[in-house]
């Protein structure tokens, strides 16, 4: 059986819509433009937004350093500096023995676990024969 070509029809696709890509994503200046807008002006938002941070955490830090020196005499700053000086002095010296406190104890966990778990050699076998 023969089919001609006239009888068979060549399924086609529809002609598209554009025949040029879109440039940017968009399909037009206007949207293109109100998309820049609004990313600039959200922008511009959070860059305000930070400053606005910024300059409370500078406000807040001028009030707490007036109201310390409305609270105390100079002569109070240098004593307690002292005493936060040991304060920090003996705290690194109770780290440090925590520190050689636990190095110690894992150490000792470490060797009581190899030598339990130290495979027999060949004299060891011998010797108990």
């Amino acid at each position: 059986m023969i089919v001609s070509m006239s009888v068979v029809s060549k399924w086609k696709r529809p002609e598209p819509a554009r025949f040029a890509p879109y440039r940017n994503g968009w399909s037009t200046k206007d949207q293109l433009k109100q998309v820049t807008e609004m990313a600039t002006t959200t922008v511009e938002e959070a860059v305000n937004l930070g400053y606005a941070v910024i300059e409370d955490n500078i406000e807040r830090g001028r009030s707490y350093a007036r109201s310390r020196n409305n609270d105390q005499t100079s002569h109070e700053t240098p004593d307690e500096l002292l005493q936060l000086s040991a304060k920090v002095i003996q705290l690194g010296r109770d780290f440090s023995l925590a520190y050689f406190d636990l190095v110690e104890k894992t150490l000792c966990e470490v060797m009581s676990y190899a030598s339990r778990s130290r495979p027999s050699t060949d004299d060891e076998t011998h010797s108990k024969q």
